[in-house]
């Protein structure tokens, strides 16, 4: 007859081996998801990204990024008190899926003017201290690009959201064609499927533009900047009031705006720019524009 084992020693075995081998799924998941991000890192040779420390949390697919320093093509620069990278999905060394929050970020290096930076920080409002959060997945097999939300908030900039569908993207052909007319020909090609994007200013373009007015007028005097109408102005065929549509309501009375594309189908780029007016260009994607607040994109 056989010897039953105590119960005692299959107890202590358990307490012994049942942490180790939690532990040791604990550190796989969490070399996993750290070498995901170095894939991640090492698909693009322009981009460079430095940090302080990570923090890794296997059982939320997340890493922390202290302090980051993000370089892309020496052109554009992004810094950071912390960036979360969650749910990344790396397939063939391709980042498919990923979802980032970003905390204190300082984006300068993004605007396409460092003449507009210095307007807008000498007006009174300041450009760093930005939270932000973007959300991406892109379906290889339909050429499909989808950014559910993109959203950039300061308490002096503002808030702006933002929501992307693309489609007949290729992004391996993209990535790795050399041939300018062909990589201009691909990109004629893709497809507008939805767009929608917002603001709501809290107080920045009243700042601005008293400023400007009071750099353009001796003693900064009250009157009407000659280029106030001018973002307007190239819309004005698109509205039966000229004197009063939502662009203009940003711009002199700092409401929100949200412009949406929804066309009935994909519309190529080649077909926008094609369009022999910006009013049939506006028809050929449903272009919808009004100064509702930008609260549909948030996740």
């Amino acid at each position: 007859m056989k010897k039953l084992l105590n119960p005692k020693i299959i107890i202590s075995a358990l307490a012994v081996f049942i942490p180790l081998i939690i532990l040791a799924g604990w550190l796989y998941f969490v070399n996993s998801l750290e070498k995901n991000f170095q894939t991640f890192i090492t698909a693009y040779p322009d981009l460079d990204i430095e940090y302080s420390s990570m923090k890794t949390s296997p059982l939320k697919r997340r890493m922390t990024l202290e302090k980051p320093r993000i370089l892309y093509n020496s052109d554009i620069e992004i810094r950071a008190g912390e960036i979360v990278v969650q749910d990344l999905l790396i397939v063939e060394k391709r980042p498919v899926r990923m979802t980032l929050k970003a905390r204190d970020m300082e984006i300068i290096k993004l605007f396409p003017s460092m003449e507009l930076v210095r307007e807008i920080e000498s007006s009174g409002t300041g450009l760093s201290g930005i939270n932000g959060s973007i959300k991406y997945e892109y379906r290889p097999e339909e050429h499909i690009l989808h950014f559910p939300g993109i959203i950039l908030e300061n308490k002096d900039a503002g808030l702006f959201c933002s929501e992307l569908i693309l489609s007949n993207l290729n992004m391996d052909y993209l990535f790795h064609q050399k041939n300018p007319f062909l990589l201009a020909a691909a990109l004629l090609g893709i497809r507008i499927d939805y767009f929608q994007a917002g603001y709501e200013d809290y107080g920045m373009i009243k700042r601005l533009a008293d400023f400007r007015r009071g750099q353009n007028q001796p003693g900064g005097g009250p009157g009407q900047d000659q280029n106030s109408r001018i973002p307007g102005v190239f819309l004005d065929d698109l509205f039966e009031d000229r004197e009063n549509n939502p662009v203009d309501k940003l711009f002199n009375q700092q409401k929100p705006l949200t412009i949406r594309l929804s066309p009935q189908a994909p519309v190529p780029i080649s077909a926008i720019l094609a369009s022999p007016s910006t009013t049939a260009a506006a028809q050929l994607l449903s272009l919808d524009i009004s100064n509702q607040r930008p609260d549909f994109c948030y996740f």
